[in-house]
């Protein structure tokens, strides 16, 4: 029994590992980006609840959110793997910016033509008082 349970975290370590450079590699992170004890936590929360590749999937639909990449009145990307992984809601969020992509101006055809919070409006960006769009 001590072997496989052996087994699986090394298993789980692998797949986190592979996440992270996923991460790494799609939003152009540099080397120097570390897998710290918040990112690890995470994304093992993320693995558990949404499977490997659905994980990979949500950091895929951040990488297709114009906001998320810099397109947003601070001109910051908002793309950490702690921001993707954050909450239920954010991470189911971004899995379906995976397979219908938000337009800037927050659009999202698939959806039913809604607008979902993230781009902006009439009104202008909807985001709180740090910049971060509203989920």
């Amino acid at each position: 029994v001590k072997t496989d349970r052996k087994k699986e975290q090394t298993s789980s370590r692998a797949d986190v590992l592979a996440v992270f450079e996923h991460w790494r590699n799609v939003m152009g992170k540099s080397k120097r980006a570390l897998l710290d004890d918040k990112r690890k936590r995470r994304v093992q929360w993320a693995i558990k609840h949404y499977g490997f590749e659905g994980a990979k999937k949500a950091v895929d639909g951040c990488k297709a959110s114009p906001f998320h990449q810099g397109d947003n009145p601070a001109r910051r990307n908002h793309n950490d793997l702690t921001l993707i992984f954050r909450s239920a809601e954010h991470t189911e969020r971004f899995i379906a910016f995976a397979d219908d992509p938000p337009r800037p101006d927050g659009y999202q055809a698939k959806a039913g033509g809604q607008f979902h919070g993230v781009g902006h409006d009439k009104a202008g960006w909807d985001v709180d008082e740090n910049g971060v769009p509203r989920l």
